[in-house]
């Protein structure tokens, strides 16, 4: 069970977390398509390890926003329904129309993306979970 929290404190943790989960699910259907269209095995192989990598991350980040019972629940559900287009954030919203787009993508926002993961990585339940979702991160924009 997680720690008392303030409410604002909660709420803003919360938003935090959905928001990183909702990232993560918007990943893992812009890069779905390139898994049969990449232009070589080696992208394809490289598209399939993001797609299970950011979808582990949905997967381990849902668990945590779960245990805020009951809104953590209530978000979680909401986090099942988000398609293409309806994602938190508009970047998350359009489509990967080349491979040139894939990479760059991915490099940004995975960069971005590892410095949101630091300002979480000390505090817990989160550290363990952050510490491995920064590495595997930082082995997508290498």
């Amino acid at each position: 069970m997680i720690s008392p929290l303030s409410n604002e404190a909660k709420s803003t943790l919360l938003d935090i977390l959905s928001l990183r989960a909702d990232m993560e699910l918007a990943m893992v259907e812009m890069y779905s398509p390139w898994l049969v269209n990449a232009p070589t095995v080696d992208g394809r192989l490289f598209v399939a390890k993001l797609v299970s990598d950011e979808l582990n991350h949905a997967w381990q980040l849902s668990r945590i926003i779960q245990e805020f019972k009951p809104e953590g629940e209530k978000i979680v559900d909401e986090l099942r329904n988000l398609r293409l287009g309806l994602h938190k954030l508009e970047a998350f919203n359009l489509p990967l129309f080349n491979w040139d787009d894939v990479l760059a993508f991915t490099f940004l926002i995975d960069k971005a993306g590892i410095y949101m993961l630091e300002a979480l990585r000390n505090y817990e339940p989160l550290s363990k979970v952050v510490e491995n979702m920064i590495k595997e991160e930082e082995l997508h924009v290498t």
